[in-house]
């Protein structure tokens, strides 16, 4: 026969979850992955792989060309430039293209327009800070140049648009 009271059985239950409550919130923290998740923009697909070996290309024959690498993929909210070069006092913005088939025009056709627009942004986005680290605060002319990479072998086209169209 139970002779406790019951508010000695409500105190009793009350004080057990109280205890529960505090072994909960003092409980450690697992430690962190040793290994984290792999991004998915670190996936590549073999049409990635392609476009990075020609913009490895294009750099080399670039530097051969005489131009001096700045940079290479500089993204921003608006896009992404390939190749960032120095010739003489000129900034060039440098966007690749390849192709394994020429139909529709080939890799020069593929930047049409709107692909223009978006360079040009990432272009004025990317200028001040190119300008402080490599011009000596001084704002440089810019140049838009596309290398394309076709079963004919590269192509540089220097100038091949700009900001004004």
């Amino acid at each position: 026969m139970d002779t406790a009271s019951p508010d000695l059985q409500l105190y009793t239950m009350a004080h057990a979850a109280r205890k529960q409550a505090a072994t909960t919130r003092h409980r450690p923290t697992p430690p962190p992955q040793t290994k984290p998740a792999e991004p998915a923009w670190q996936a590549v697909s073999p049409t990635q792989i392609r476009g990075q070996r020609a913009e490895i290309t294009a750099a080399h024959w670039l530097q051969q060309q005489k131009l001096t690498i700045l940079s290479t993929n500089l993204r921003c909210k608006f896009g992404e430039i390939d190749i960032v070069a120095k010739e003489n006092d000129v900034l060039v913005f440098i966007e690749v293209r390849s192709r394994s088939y020429a139909g529709f025009g080939g890799a020069a056709a593929s930047i049409n327009h709107v692909k223009q627009q978006r360079i040009i942004r990432t272009a004025q986005y990317h200028l001040l800070p190119l300008a402080r680290r490599f011009f000596s605060n001084k704002v440089p002319p810019c140049r838009f140049d596309v290398v394309t990479l076709e079963q004919d072998g590269l192509k540089w086209y220097r100038a091949a648009f700009s900001m004004r169209q």
